[in-house]
């Protein structure tokens, strides 16, 4: 890198705001910055002194003075109309807020930023350093980059390709959120921390790839990618936290790994798409809402395993054997009547005016709802339950109900 000719097209250092003038600092390479006059410059190439760019939202954000206190009013605009980012290979930091484009972000407003060119120096990009530019198309992420901040390219909605280096070991929290027009993207397998809401609301998302080491699968990580038909998730993943897939509506199906111990609230509400979904034998809990209002969802299968369903864990989810439950009167009900146990149904079901009219049993809106009910089931009640089914063994046994289902048929064939 030669610094002199570098510096012979570059923009004058006296535009900047740098975060000291004392040589002998630390900050004197720092971008915190910029005067009004960087509004001249559509191609921004930041001179060979800068090391490191990072917004100090606190000094250089517009604020208004009113009696009761300081009121926000956004960033400044005066980086709005720049384009391009030239970077020197000195810099080895963009830090928070650095090119952020939007307005409610503070710092300054780049939202028209088309390219830049991130040398290789850089070693890491900080809190929500590009979050809003909508019109970038393409980054490429050095290979010497390690670290990515949370936020850090939020809501770039343009964005539809980006290349994660196989250096990187953390991803922060919501990094790639509200990209819309990203389509595909591997995390490479030396990425030890991914931070939760890391594709949140990716509609446009149709594969990942995760790392193999992977741990846990965060809140939030994939909520809202209605575009994501299949993931694999790694062998590694122990735990699936609260909303992970939730709103996933392309999502068919799903293969949950041994691993799995624990199934967090929401974490597949919504995902309409679903249509069949295996617990693996190692799972001892499942969260509230877990897979609530998953409406095509036909067959789930819960191992012996599992020692707590939430309340509303299964809410929602009518799918065909829920329409199929609402119409069908299954033999079974005869069976258990003739056997003298008390019956538990669900409460749409077709037999569920039955056991409430004539208090053979109860009914729930849920699976998670039996334990409460059972726990809460007195000894008396028991026995009105038990009474009250000896009364209707007598007809069921001596097909009372049977004869006059008959009877009622032959009458309404007779009536056309």
């Amino acid at each position: 890198f030669d610094a002199v000719e570098w510096d012979k097209k570059a923009a004058p250092e006296d535009i900047f705001i740098w975060g000291s003038n004392d040589p002998n600092n630390s900050e004197y390479g720092t971008v915190v910055g910029y005067t009004d006059s960087v509004d001249n410059y559509p191609v921004l190439r930041y001179p060979s002194r800068c090391t490191k760019l990072g917004i100090d939202n606190d000094k250089y954000t517009f604020y208004e003075k009113y009696s009761e206190g300081q009121i926000f009013l956004g960033s400044r605009d005066i980086t709005a109309n720049i384009e391009k980012i030239e970077l020197p290979s000195t810099v080895t930091e963009i830090g928070k807020y650095a090119f952020n484009g939007g307005s409610n972000l503070g710092g300054y407003n780049f939202e028209n930023l088309k390219e830049i060119s991130i040398p290789d120096s850089v070693t890491t990009i900080g809190y929500y350093a590009f979050a809003a530019c909508d019109n970038l198309k393409d980054i490429t992420i050095p290979n010497n980059v390690t670290n990515i901040g949370g936020g850090a390219f939020r809501g770039c909605t343009g964005l539809t390709k980006i290349t994660i280096p196989n250096n990187v070991t953390n991803i922060g929290e919501w990094a790639f959120s509200d990209c819309t027009g990203l389509t595909k993207i591997t995390i490479p397998n030396n990425v030890t921390n991914i931070g939760s809401g890391l594709f949140y609301g990716c509609r446009g998302l149709t594969e990942v790839k995760l790392p193999d080491g992977l741990t846990e699968i965060e809140y939030d990580l994939f909520s809202g990618c209605t575009g994501l038909t299949e993931v694999k998730i790694p062998d590694s993943v122990t735990g699936i936290d609260i909303g992970a897939f939730s709103g996933c509506t392309g999502l068919t199906e799903v293969k949950i790994p041994d691993s799995v111990t624990y199934i967090g609230n929401l974490a597949f509400s919504y995902c309409t798409g679903l249509t069949k979904i295996t617990i693996p034998n190692n799972v001892t809990y499942i969260g509230e809402d877990a897979f609530s209002n998953c409406t095509g969802l036909t067959k789930i299968t819960i191992p012996n395993s599992v020692t707590t369903i939430e309340k509303s864990a299964f809410y929602g989810c009518t799918g065909l054997t829920g329409n199929y439950l609402r119409v069908n009167y299954p033999h079974k009900l005869s069976l258990y009547i003739a056997a003298g146990l008390p019956v538990i149904t669900w409460k749409y079901a077709a037999i569920a005016k039955i056991v409430e009219d004539y208090n053979i049993g109860f009914t729930v809106d849920n699976l998670s709802e039996i334990s409460s009910f059972i726990e809460s089931l007195n000894e008396e009640n028991y026995r009105v339950y038990l009474q009250n089914i000896v009364k209707l063994q007598k007809k069921v046994v001596s097909g009372v109900f049977t004869r006059n289902a008959f009877k009622e048929a032959v009458d309404i064939a007779n009536r056309k």
